[in-house]
């Protein structure tokens, strides 16, 4: 049964390799072989950035988003999200579905990061043998050709790291290199190169992040500062960006903080004047001078929806909110009135009779995206990096390794480009509120709270304004810091068709 159930699962990867025609297909060769052409390794190379726009939309990271200490659930969520919220885990175990009708929740994202690992793998293994087969230059037959080869394979060094990454961040435990106990030492099962079928044990963490971090030194090393190509595609500055993330979530705050520092200072933060300026540049790809690396979008391509947090819709051409989670009291206090972000990452627009409570309305919409220019069509482009993290990374980094001054800098420059006015009398809790403020509906305080060794703790205040539309939190069971649920367990059908892969709970 297990052999069956296998073969069922490689077939729908191997039909997803096929099927997932965003722009164009890597997989849409006959049968897999090195490239012939420049030509072919570039649309190839097109297709992978169309699998990573779809597998880093936000769409794929509200789960890890919500199961943090900054949420509730309100009325309109007919329990879509609250098991993360209450941390019900024997819902959380099973959760997402990955099949030919549906690919969402828990099992959603380990499938989607796989298969990009899959496909990022073909394409190294592909690009590396046509670079070798080039002695006579038959295939790239130029020098601009072989240097642009050269590049496209560091590019898409950078999106396996980027993939094996992200795995590990959700269904590996936090980082101890000292530690030989199973499962807290293992990583993910480590496939270095093309095989859909393979069926194996899982790695250990120090296996995986050495994979990783060589991969991204490997294309530091040929990358150029800016991709030529635009940011919508990985350049050398996104490789730093990326391992100062690794490094960060290993706990390596020089190395990250050295990775950050490659780059914080090349990206402007955002020149507004107030909120509504704020807004329109933050939301608009075109115009938005933080961003570091984004996915390609325009009104008929790659743009998505991200109304999971806001639900949004729109209703005779005007916006209406419906959300099926907003965030606790807490969180609406770490902003001032003057933070440009209260109106923006936040906003008080949620209607509870006669009182308004805060949503997050962060990813609201580009109207850039709209096919018709009066009526919202709430999309946006998918963005894999802003240089705003750079700056909270120099910052925590900073601190933990005793340069306070520095710390504080960086704070306060971030801060003030937000209209706030930060106070760092306690610099640690002054890093951790800045970044839950800047990174919010992104996915990322379920890591720092991994990292900062935080609690998620019972019956925390709901926005008075929303009694009676919020939901009271109950946690299902005490979740002190270090709790194993702040790590995913692997999906019910990978564990079903693997009797090597060690279970994380």
């Amino acid at each position: 049964m297990k052999k069956i159930l296998y073969w069922a699962a490689a077939a729908l990867f191997a039909v997803s390799l096929v099927s997932c025609d965003l722009n164009r297909d890597p997989e849409d060769k006959a049968k897999k072989e090195p490239f012939k052409t420049i030509a072919q390794a570039r649309q190839s190379r097109d297709g992978l950035y169309s699998l990573l726009r779809e597998s880093e939309q936000l769409a794929f990271h509200v789960y890890d988003e919500v199961q943090s200490d900054m949420y509730t659930t309100t009325k309109n969520d007919g329990n879509q999200y609250y098991p993360f919220v209450a941390w019900q885990l024997g819902s959380m175990e099973t959760h997402g579905r990955a099949d030919e009708d549906q690919v969402y929740g828990i099992a959603g994202y380990y499938f989607e990061y796989s298969r990009l690992i899959q496909q990022a793998n073909s394409y190294i293994e592909d690009m590396e043998k046509a670079l070798a087969n080039n002695t006579d230059m038959s295939i790239f037959i130029s020098s601009e050709e072989v240097e642009r080869a050269k590049r496209y394979l560091a590019e898409v060094r950078v999106v396996q790291a980027l993939a094996n990454w992200r795995l590990m961040d959700r269904f590996a435990y936090k980082y101890d290199a000292a530690s030989n106990q199973s499962p807290q030492n293992l990583g993910i099962v480590l496939i270095k190169e093309f095989n859909p079928a393979y069926i194996g044990p899982r790695a250990t963490q120090k296996e995986c992040y050495d994979h990783i971090l060589s991969a991204l030194e490997a294309a530091i090393t040929v990358l150029p500062e800016k991709n030529p190509d635009g940011i919508t595609y990985a350049g050398r500055d996104y490789a730093h960006a990326l391992r100062a993330r690794v490094h960060l979530s290993m706990g390596n705050y020089a190395d990250a903080l050295a990775d950050a520092k490659q780059i914080v200072e090349k990206y402007p933060l955002i020149n507004a004047n107030n909120a509504e300026d704020f807004a329109k540049i933050y939301r608009s790809d075109a115009n938005n001078p933080e961003i570091v690396f984004r996915a390609f979008a325009s009104p008929t391509t790659g743009a998505v929806g991200a109304t999971s947090l806001n639900g949004a819709s729109v209703v005779n051409k005007k916006i209406k909110y419906a959300p099926f989670i907003v965030p606790l009291q807490w969180v609406v206090d770490l902003y001032e009135d003057a933070d440009y972000r209260k109106s923006v990452y936040i906003d008080k627009t949620v209607s509870n009779g006669s009182e308004k409570g805060y949503l997050v309305n962060k990813f609201l919409e580009d109207p850039a995206y709209r096919e018709t220019a009066d009526i919202p069509i709430l999309k946006i482009g998918v963005r894999m990096f802003s240089i705003a993290e750079a700056y909270l990374m120099v910052a925590e980094c900073a601190h933990m390794t005793g340069d306070d001054a520095t710390a504080i800098a960086y704070l306060k420059k971030l801060s003030a480009a937000r209209g706030g006015n930060i106070d760092t009398g306690d610099v640690m809790k002054a890093i951790q509120e800045e970044r839950t403020r800047e990174l919010i509906g992104e996915g990322a305080r379920l890591r720092d709270m991994i990292r900062w060794n935080l609690p998620n703790i019972d019956k925390t205040e709901i926005q008075p304004a929303l009694t009676g539309y919020a939901r009271e939190i109950v946690l299902e069971q005490p979740v002190p810091a270090g709790h194993y649920a702040f790590t995913w367990e692997f999906p019910n059908r990978d564990r079903q068709v693997n009797p090597h892969l060690i279970k994380n709970w």
